[in-house]
């Protein structure tokens, strides 16, 4: 039996949320949205914080359930006239990659974050881009 980090959902959610606030320039953060159409210029640069899914795992030998949450960080940027849209995008996952990295136990709430994966949107229409930055955090819980 080994002696855990014991954390929550809504702890690893907050802890993302509040890490994402922390980049320079952020306009919107959101967990309730998974799309930016609709959004006014002056909501950009943002993030939603969406929770994907959640696999739990047990153990005869182990009181503790470990839990792999799966959460896409999806992020938009704009870029000005004369602004190299690529560019911006680059940066803000940066920033954004940066901040969630910097603890990565999520406020005491998780083992570990790791980014699994980054996808831009390949079609980037001036003066708008997104990216989509999937997060894997291992947390546990005692049910």
């Amino acid at each position: 039996m080994t002696d855990h980090r014991i954390g929550t959902k809504e702890g690893v959610l907050a802890s993302l949320v509040e890490a994402v606030s922390k980049v320079k320039g952020i306009k919107h953060i959101d967990r309730q949205k998974s799309d930016p159409k609709g959004l006014d210029r002056k909501d950009y640069p943002g993030v939603f914080v969406t929770n994907l899914r959640l696999d739990r795992h047990t153990d005869e030998d182990e009181p503790d359930v470990q839990n792999v949450l799966t959460i896409a960080l999806i992020g938009f940027v704009w870029a000005d006239k004369g602004e190299s849209l690529g560019e911006k995008l680059e940066a803000f996952i940066d920033k954004v990659q940066k901040a969630v990295l910097a603890d990565k136990t999520r406020n005491g709430n998780a083992e570990n974050t790791e980014v699994e994966v980054v996808a831009t949107d390949a079609g980037m229409l001036h003066p708008k881009a997104e990216f989509i930055m999937a997060l894997i955090v291992r947390f546990w819980t005692k049910d």
